[in-house]
């Protein structure tokens, strides 16, 4: 079985605060997005922005991510289970800082990761927005595809799970709607997450913006 059913978040190999280590995600995405089609990149978008409705959550800027993979999800999925782990837990390996499972239908994080992100820290909160995004994305079937394929396969598919995981996250802390006319620094302070990430985001959003008529808006000169 593949992982165990599981994909892992794991810390970089530098000292400090694990939610700071994390942050390197998000310049993996910036790389990877070359990888997904613009038709599978409007789709996350559209998969981020209903499950906002369906949580109905999807007019508040600032989501309070905790609450919705801790409480809200099981609403949906009475088996679902959110589970801190110890920090000094020596079943995973210390560089593991979360996980989502699927046998048993599972999130688990770090004691570290989860009182950073009750405490709104921006990168903890990506964390958890990027194991929701796998728990929303991914499912056991794709883990089987990656377990029966090629090396060369599995690694390319682990890599896409990894960055629509991303994407979907960062579609989800900052909707597309929500960014017009605002600065990285505004989209900072307003959704709780880094600076690097609302700049990527930006970026983001402006390119789907140019390449289709599925993302609407902008900032136009009055």
């Amino acid at each position: 079985m593949f992982r165990q059913a599981a994909f892992f978040s794991l810390a970089d190999s530098r000292p400090g605060n694990p939610a700071d280590e994390f942050a390197s995600k998000v310049s993996w995405s910036a790389r990877w997005n070359v990888n997904l089609s613009n038709g599978r990149l409007q789709e996350l978008e559209r998969i981020a922005s209903r499950i906002r409705r369906q949580f109905k959550v999807y007019l508040e800027p600032k989501v309070d991510i905790l609450r919705v993979v801790e409480l809200k999800f099981s609403t949906f999925y009475p088996d679902f289970r959110f589970v801190v782990i110890d920090d000094d837990d020596q079943v995973f390996a210390k560089n593991i800082l979360a996980f989502t499972q699927f046998d048993p239908l599972q999130i688990g994080v770090r004691e570290a990761i989860y009182r950073l992100a009750a405490n709104d820290d921006p990168r903890a909160r990506f964390v958890l927005a990027h194991e929701f995004g796998h728990l929303i994305l991914h499912d056991l079937d794709l883990g089987a595809k990656l377990f029966a394929g090629a090396r060369s396969d599995f690694e390319a598919l682990e890599i896409r799970f990894e960055l629509e995981a991303n994407i979907f996250a960062a579609a989800f802390l900052i909707p597309a709607w929500k960014t017009n006319c605002m600065s990285a620094e505004q989209i900072s302070a307003s959704f709780g997450v880094t600076r690097a990430l609302a700049e990527w985001r930006l970026k983001q959003v402006g390119a789907l913006r140019a390449k289709g008529p599925a993302m609407r808006g902008g900032c136009s000169s009055q």
